[in-house]
């Protein structure tokens, strides 16, 4: 996959850019031009239609099925966030969900959603490259790697970045934790 990348970096992008949970950036934020915006899409569209789970690493004692039934619970979480589908999210993530900035900022689920839900916050692609599995005590976490593209408050660009994900099994089933 190929990646337009202008010679102007955001740097603001990268201090207002709220990704994801425990996500860090691992190389230099891009802003996209507009017209570059439906040849990414379609690159991560097509990538991720093909994509298999290329799980890297798995210190659990999970299933094959169970770590799937994991992919797909967070799967269902970012298309969630791509459709802007505050229902889902509201279902899919806890109460006291906490969303934390790459800049440090820390944010309620009440105002992430809100956020969404105003067009602040516009996610149009996840491209995840590996997944792994490790525990917690009763937790398993989920690391993902992974190029975001998205629209934050003023900024627009795509992200590579790690993340990392808990999941607890609640009366028989995978439930999001942070």
């Amino acid at each position: 996959m190929t990646f337009k990348l202008l010679s102007k970096v955001s740097f603001a992008a990268l201090g207002a850019a709220i990704l994801l949970t425990g996500c860090q950036t691992r190389s230099t934020v891009s802003t996209a031009e507009p017209s570059v915006q439906n040849t990414v899409s379609q690159e991560l569209n097509e990538k991720d239609s093909q994509m298999t789970y290329n799980i890297t690493s798995n210190t659990t004692d999970l299933s094959q099925k169970e770590m799937e039934a994991i992919i797909d619970l967070y799967n269902r979480m970012k298309d969630a966030m791509i459709k802007a589908d505050i229902e889902t999210l509201e279902d899919i993530l806890p109460d006291d969900y906490e969303a934390v900035h790459i800049s440090g900022r820390r944010q309620s689920k009440e105002e992430w959603l809100a956020d969404i839900e105003s067009g602040q916050m516009v996610y149009y692609d996840f491209l995840d490259s590996s997944y792994g599995f490790s525990q917690e005590n009763d937790q398993i976490i989920l690391t993902v790697s992974q190029r975001i593209h998205a629209h934050i408050y003023d900024s627009e660009g795509t992200w590579s970045v790690p993340g990392q994900r808990y999941f607890q099994k609640i009366k028989g089933e995978w439930r999001l934790m942070a």
